[in-house]
């Protein structure tokens, strides 16, 4: 466990910032930022305290708090045990809000440790559906979209950009996130290309380092079009794969998540195709927006991914819950945050009282391949589409209905 303070505003003195603690009120905000810092989903992980430092500045600059914020860093190594014990040890210092985690597993493991520790969690990339539904808990927000908003939007782009693709394979990691992912985007297939034919989704292991066995099944399906859930090192490495045995070549990638990084790995051998990201800054053209593009890019010399557009969005979200309650005691911020309007680098932003879950933008980038371009691969083209018009219903404490015919 790392730490980092960073304060905004003035005033404030050394006390807890959350819990049942009476001095929630004028102390300041602690904030712990978890991700995995290290191992294979690192590169998601470590955009988390970027994007939180950021926050902090901006509201330093922008006088959105008059109230200090202290973070400090949790590596959750991807594992949901390691998780649980730092987290456990920053609520025994008296850290009750957090921020956080890429891993679904992580997620749904601190959901009642959040319940026992009477803290709050504002997860802004774990994307199991079982997080606002099933397991839905009062003390645990998304302040991101979710699978069945992101990979509805996903078939329905696909449809727009590809509508002769007529055939689609399904590959994704064999957890909770790579289940409701498939099924979301087997959900929208049905509601946007009826006519499709889907074939059986194949699921791999986590954390593998040899996805030739996959990657084969999905050419035996002899698809027109493969969506993809896999993520972080194993996406890279299945692709690379995948490359080799040709599979790219005549065939439409729909990639769930990865941003950035595929690419950045690939370079030049990134195939054509389209991801989704959390917030992308080229899709925006608003003051947060640029102030997190021109920072990072001057720091890291690439332009940010949408990890660090969440993180910075959950700091924000905390800072106008604690204005508009005047304290960051347990029971007071989930009130504040249940309902919360909020101004974010993707606009405004709706955390759905009902069931902890954010109404937002869900954006998508083309990317491919190119020899010439700094990066070995160029952005192609954007698209935007209103998370108003592809959300779930709230059912908090019910699992999500996906449609018939998208059981895996």
């Amino acid at each position: 466990m790392t730490s980092a303070m960073l304060v905004a505003g003035c005033g404030g003195s050394a006390v807890s910032g959350g819990g049942g603690d009476e001095a929630a009120a004028d102390g300041p905000i602690r904030i712990g930022v978890v991700g995995p810092m290290s191992g294979g989903s690192a590169l998601f992980g470590a955009e988390f305290p970027i994007g939180a430092e950021l926050a902090v500045q901006w509201l330093e600059e922008n006088g959105g708090t008059d109230r200090e914020i202290e973070l400090t860093t949790v590596d959750d190594q991807s594992d949901p045990e390691v998780a649980v014990a730092g987290v456990r040890e920053l609520t025994d210092q008296g850290v009750h809000i957090f921020i956080g985690t890429v891993n679904s597993p992580v997620a749904l493991a601190l959901g009642p440790v959040m319940q026992q520790t009477d803290s709050v969690l504002l997860t802004t990339a774990a994307h199991a559906m079982e997080v606002n539904h099933e397991n839905f808990n009062e003390h645990v927000f998304r302040v991101t979209d979710n699978p069945y908003m992101r990979q509805r939007a996903q078939a329905q782009l696909a449809t727009e950009v590809a509508p002769d693709v007529d055939s689609w394979s399904l590959v994704g990691p064999d957890h909770a996130y790579g289940v409701s992912t498939m099924r979301s985007f087997m959900s929208g297939l049905n509601d946007f290309a009826p006519d499709a034919t889907i074939n059986d989704p194949i699921l791999a292991p986590f954390g593998a380092s040899d996805y030739r066995n996959a990657m084969s099944s999905v050419m035996s399906q002899q698809p027109e079009g493969v969506f993809s859930a896999l993520y972080a090192n194993d996406a890279v490495t299945a692709y690379q794969q995948a490359q080799a045995m040709g599979l790219w070549e005549n065939t439409l990638l729909m990639d769930s998540a990865n941003e950035f990084f595929v690419a950045r790995a690939m370079k030049a051998q990134t195939p054509d195709h389209w991801t989704a990201f959390h917030w992308y800054h080229g899709a925006y053209d608003n003051e947060m927006s640029t102030f997190i593009a021109e920072n990072y890019m001057e720091e890291h010399g690439v332009e940010p991914t949408g990890f660090v557009g969440e993180a910075f969005s959950a700091v924000l979200a905390v800072a106008a819950a604690a204005e508009a309650g005047g304290s960051t005691a347990t029971d007071d911020l989930i009130e504040n945050l249940e309902g919360l309007e909020w101004e974010t680098p993707s606009g405004e932003r709706l955390m759905r009282a009902e069931d902890h879950q954010t109404v937002k933008d869900v954006n998508f980038v083309r990317l491919r391949g190119c020899e010439t371009c700094p990066e070995g691969f160029e952005v192609v083209e954007t698209r935007t589409i209103d998370g108003t018009d592809i959300i779930e219903p709230a059912t908090p404490g019910e699992a999500v209905d996906y449609g018939p015919e998208t059981e895996i």
